[in-house]
């Protein structure tokens, strides 16, 4: 049998609720997809979402649109990216006990097979993950 593949695309308002918005998508859409083989993947996926569409929101100058793309197969991968207009990276920063913020690429760096970010011709990035 071979592995069937699923994938979706999606664009969300650059506001305060995008985050919880991709959360609700991805959970919904690897369940309905992946049973039982994307089961494990869910909770990661949502986290990681999560945190991506949040910096997403938070640092992307242009206050417009981003873009989900998530795809998995039956062997339990997931991958997923979100773009925006902004050609700025993010970058992990230096923690210390007392930082407030800034923890979300160290989490997605820790549940992340590899992670990455790619920059398109009309100055926006891409952000993307594989997990497992």
């Amino acid at each position: 049998m071979a592995d069937t593949e699923w994938w979706a695309e999606i664009d969300l308002p650059a506001t305060v609720h995008s985050p919880g918005a991709a959360r609700r998508l991805v959970e919904e859409l690897l369940l309905a997809w992946g049973r039982p083989y994307l089961d494990d993947a869910v909770e990661v996926a949502r986290l990681v979402v999560s945190e991506l569409v949040t910096n997403s929101v938070r640092h992307a100058s242009d206050g417009g649109v981003l873009h989900l793309l998530l795809r998995a197969d039956q062997s339990g991968g997931v991958y997923l990216a979100i773009s925006d207009g902004s050609a700025v990276a993010p970058a992990m920063r230096d923690l210390t006990s007392d930082s407030e913020g800034g923890r979300g690429l160290h989490i997605v760096d820790k549940l992340a097979a590899r992670w990455g970010v790619t920059t398109d011709t009309a100055g926006g990035k891409s952000i993307w993950v594989q997990l497992s």
